[in-house]
């Protein structure tokens, strides 16, 4: 659940005045407030840590609308959508629920999951790409860090904003996104961690984009792979022990005989 409240907000001297969000992350149903949980304006440089009473706070924010995002190990993440006017105050709470992930009792395996399309672009050398290996290796804080390593791309911020710009195209032309094939929202850079993707396929220039991705892609496109459960076999049990109950003779049934008083032929 997430609740929001304003406090204020004006223009003073005709000049737009930045705003500001408070806010809290707990437990629901009453539960404690968690500490070190992540609220982060989607798609820009703004976030905040919760401290031991779970409350944060994000200044200095441009007046517009945004997307809020509450995140904590073990926990559901949250998000809406705020708007926020200027000199305003914004107060959001989130009450998230435990997210237990519990390991199955199998024996795993990991291997690639990536389509054969991946593999068929990747050897025909048309793009960049990051395998699952690469990107575990780079370490990048978000899936947008990962992408300023690739030549051709830059990742540019303004006003606490940021979007990708392929340096090939012109300055205001933007990539088309897409997570397993499907067309999405820019936003994705931010809501996807890189720890959840299995490859990333990344055309900085439209003669590169193949036609796969070329719908909509005036000047690039960024492709998403997400990660799938990784194979498993399961450990060696032991034999089950069925036991088994002997049937119920029906009324009247003469008694078996016992042992050592077999009748005489």
């Amino acid at each position: 659940m997430v609740a929001a409240f304003s406090f204020g907000g004006s223009v003073v001297g005709g000049a737009q005045e930045l705003a500001s969000i408070t806010g809290s992350v707990k437990v629901s149903e009453k539960g404690p407030a968690l500490e070190g949980a992540r609220v982060t304006l989607v798609g820009t440089l703004f976030s905040s840590v919760t401290n031991a009473r779970g409350e944060f706070s994000i200044a200095g924010i441009v007046p517009g609308k945004y997307v809020i995002q509450a995140t904590a190990i073990g926990y559901s993440t949250l998000s809406t959508s705020i708007t926020i006017k200027p000199a305003e105050i914004l107060e959001v709470d989130f009450e998230t629920d435990a997210d237990p992930f519990k390991l199955p009792d199998l024996a795993v395996r990991e291997t690639p999951k990536l389509p054969a399309g991946f593999e068929r672009r990747l050897a025909s050398g048309g793009g960049h790409y990051f395998t699952r290996d690469q990107i575990v290796r780079r370490n990048a804080g978000s899936t947008a860090d990962l992408l300023r390593m690739v030549p051709g791309v830059q990742i540019g911020c303004r006003g606490g904003r940021c979007r990708v710009i392929m340096g090939r195209s012109g300055a205001n032309c933007s990539p088309s996104y897409w997570v397993d094939g499907v067309q999405v929202d820019v936003n994705i850079l931010w809501q996807v961690r890189p720890e959840e993707l299995e490859g990333i396929e990344v055309y900085a220039g439209l003669s590169q984009i193949p036609a796969e991705f070329a719908r909509h892609s005036a000047c690039g496109a960024i492709a998403l792979w997400s990660r799938v459960p990784p194979a498993a076999s399961p450990r060696d049990k032991k034999p089950e022990v069925v036991k088994t109950t002997p049937p119920i003779p029906p009324p009247n049934a003469p008694s078996p005989p016992t042992p050592g008083n077999s009748p005489a032929g």
